[in-house]
């Protein structure tokens, strides 16, 4: 409605999430708009074919990717880990690139212990993977390395899970190449969540 009434308008600013920028595409090529992203960062938005309008002012998580990887290879020189990605489909997309990554790092001698697919607990059959059923594969895959794409509320569901199974979290080191989590992201995420905040904290 806004696009159709009013002054002309030359460009659309926003959005900051990535699915609303897909979403803003087809408004853009309708009206010929551009639209500026200062936050949409979805390896799937750098398709100029897809996306012809789309100007962004982040990185793509490619980016991030690239850069955990170069750490976790390089300098920490990590080999054995396991995967834990937010059945989210902007999470999803990263996991995939980072999966093929070090498919493709070939004679580096990679260990995939366990890949999980977490699954909000609101949403699922008792079979798939909540942050409790996530969190007792992680122990017994005996993974010190933890690489991990998840949204905030999720993340901390996960940490309070893993605690409850003793203190096998104090060996774990996570690392993620998608943490575009809000300022109060503790607050956001602890709803719901039989965690203190000192203990998710910790």
């Amino acid at each position: 409605k806004g696009l159709q009434s009013g002054p002309t308008k030359f460009a659309m600013i926003g959005d900051c999430c990535s699915g609303a920028c897909m979403g803003n595409r087809d408004v853009g090529q309708v009206y010929n708009v551009p639209s500026f992203s200062p936050f949409c960062t979805s390896p799937v938005l750098s398709s100029a074919t897809a996306y012809p309008n789309l100007l962004r002012f982040s990185p793509t998580l490619d980016g991030n990717n690239d850069l955990i990887f170069d750490v976790m290879r390089n300098l920490l020189q990590y080999r054995r880990i396991a995967m834990v990605i937010q059945d989210a489909a902007l999470a999803v997309s990263v996991g995939d690139g980072f999966s093929s990554m070090l498919e493709h790092d070939h004679g580096a001698g990679w260990q995939v212990l366990t890949s999980l697919k977490l699954f909000d607990d609101g949403n699922l059959p008792v079979e798939h993977q909540s942050p409790a059923v996530v969190a007792q594969a992680l122990k017994d895959s005996s993974a010190r390395v933890v690489w991990t794409c998840l949204y905030e509320d999720q993340a901390v569901r996960l940490w309070c899970a893993m605690r409850k199974l003793g203190d096998f979290w104090r060996n774990v080191t996570m690392v993620s190449s998608c943490m575009w989590w809000s300022q109060n992201w503790l607050d956001v995420g602890k709803a719901g969540v039989d965690c203190s905040e000192e203990e998710v904290m910790e």
